[in-house]
């Protein structure tokens, strides 16, 4: 009979237990029924700071192995963030904190797939949110921070790949469905519109393309539009659309597209009266702001026929067929006003008006003077 050679034992992450781990046997391989990813979040969540170092940088290997080889998938990953968020919670002292929120959102640049890089950054998202209500006050201030450090990351992520207009569709999504319009506490969303524009000014340029703030303010304006407080729509208003209207920020934005984009929230079915005169009121805010992207107070663009200086003529539809209505007149003749009242037309030029004005005082300043 031939002997069978004996087959070489299989490889697998964390087959021996760090030193000092008395909770995992060592030489004990992972059962069939087992994962590593158990293993690499038992490690990554110790108490001993050493094995949770020496955890982290396995992971960050069998990450981008796993990735390289495509058998990297969502589940694998929200097991891993699982010990990276207990991770952090054990962690002590500041500057070790921020060493460590830097080490882990720095990972999805490590990634050739970029699929994968966005999956890490959305199993991110996805674990804060699901944990956040278990943070205890003591520890809120690291997780901010934790959270100010990937987005940080995910934007350079972002400016690597030359903001990509796919890449940046699918992590602006990840932050619309996992954090700004999902059902996690209000907070997470709160804190990143307050730090967003100080975080994105650090890899704004002139060349980068208006997208990704687009995409992100038409996040917050559904948010405004579905939520019944008032308290998180003014702070979301305040943090993100009153610097744009005062001019403190100078982003690219595609005007048209927000606006369009106000204007299909507001006539929803099941907004909010007052969601909505909020929004018809930022709409109208940003179009003077930007000046020339005007929308009627009905939704209804203006007619494009290539006269910049003729504007359409509007009915007033109110039931009353015979209600005034005023146009402007702006034929090369900037000094006449036109009113149209009942089919009478009184023209008046402004030298005229002033003249008007003046006679009129006359009587109000002999009274003065007596």
């Amino acid at each position: 009979m031939t002997a069978v050679p004996d087959e070489p034992e299989a490889v697998t992450p964390f087959s021996k237990a760090p030193p000092g781990d008395a909770s995992i046997e060592p030489d004990t391989p992972l059962s069939e029924n087992d994962d590593a990813t158990i293993s690499f979040a038992k490690r990554l969540a110790h108490n001993d700071k050493q094995i949770r170092e020496a955890a982290l940088k396995k992971v960050k290997r069998w990450l981008v192995t796993k990735s390289k080889h495509g058998t990297l998938d969502y589940a694998n990953i929200i097991k891993i963030w699982k010990g990276l968020h207990y991770s952090m919670w054990y962690s002590d002292k500041m500057l070790t904190q921020e060493a460590l929120a830097l080490d882990i959102s720095q990972t999805i640049l490590l990634f050739s797939d970029k699929d994968h890089a966005v999956n890490f950054f959305s199993g991110f998202c996805e674990t804060i949110a699901r944990e956040w209500v278990g943070i205890d006050r003591q520890r809120l201030d690291k997780y901010y921070m934790f959270i100010k450090t990937a987005l940080k990351s995910v934007l350079e992520f972002c400016q690597v790949n030359k903001w990509d207009d796919a890449i940046v569709e699918d992590v602006v999504t990840v932050l619309d469905v996992r954090i700004i319009n999902s059902t996690c506490p209000d907070s997470i969303a709160v804190f990143i519109s307050e730090q967003f524009y100080s975080v994105f000014s650090e890899f704004y340029s002139a060349a980068v393309p208006s997208l990704f703030v687009t995409k992100l303010l038409i996040a917050y304006i559904t948010a405004i539009s579905k939520t019944p407080k008032r308290d998180l729509n003014r702070v979301i208003m305040t943090n993100l659309f009153t610097p744009i209207k005062s001019s403190e920020v100078n982003f690219n934005i595609d005007v048209k597209l927000l606006l369009d984009h106000i204007y299909t929230v507001s006539t929803h079915s099941d907004i909010l009266t007052r969601n909505r005169k909020l929004l018809y009121k930022l709409r109208s805010e940003l179009s003077t702001v930007f000046g020339g992207h005007d929308i009627s107070p009905l939704g209804k663009r203006k007619a494009e026929n290539g006269d910049e200086n003729t504007d359409s003529k509007r009915k007033v539809e109110n039931g009353d067929e015979n209600a005034d209505s005023k146009l402007k007149v702006e034929n090369g003749d900037e000094n006449t006003d036109s009113n149209i009242d009942n089919g009478v037309v009184a023209t008046k030029t402004k030298k005229e008006k002033s003249t008007d004005c003046d006679s009129a005082l006359i009587p109000l300043l002999s009274v003065s003077r007596a």
